[in-house]
């Protein structure tokens, strides 16, 4: 593990930091931009393209029958919404008996 010579701050990975050819010490990055000012550290990059995204899908269903009356279905990812009108009472609402 590498550690700052100016600020003693110990643990830090091999690469964040950096050796000042200025002062000849191990520098971390805070210490080595204070030192620096014009200095970016390196960026980090990280790909995440592997990672499966996980995108809710959207789902729906209708259905009407004689037995079962109606019903409709709608899902997006975890979230379902159903509705189930059957039969005896459609014929009710709409006025045969």
């Amino acid at each position: 593990m590498a550690w700052c010579n100016n600020c003693n701050k110990e643990g830090l990975r091999k690469a964040d930091v950096e050796f000042c050819y200025d002062t000849k010490k191990i520098l971390c990055h805070g210490c080595y931009a204070l030192a620096h000012p014009s200095w970016m550290p390196p960026s980090e990059i990280v790909d995440m393209s592997t990672e499966p995204e996980l995108v809710p899908q959207l789902d729906y269903s209708l259905s009407f029958d004689s037995k079962g009356g109606f019903t409709a279905q709608v899902s997006y990812g975890e979230l379902a919404l159903k509705f189930n009108a059957p039969m005896d009472h459609l014929k009710k609402y709409l006025g045969a008996a």
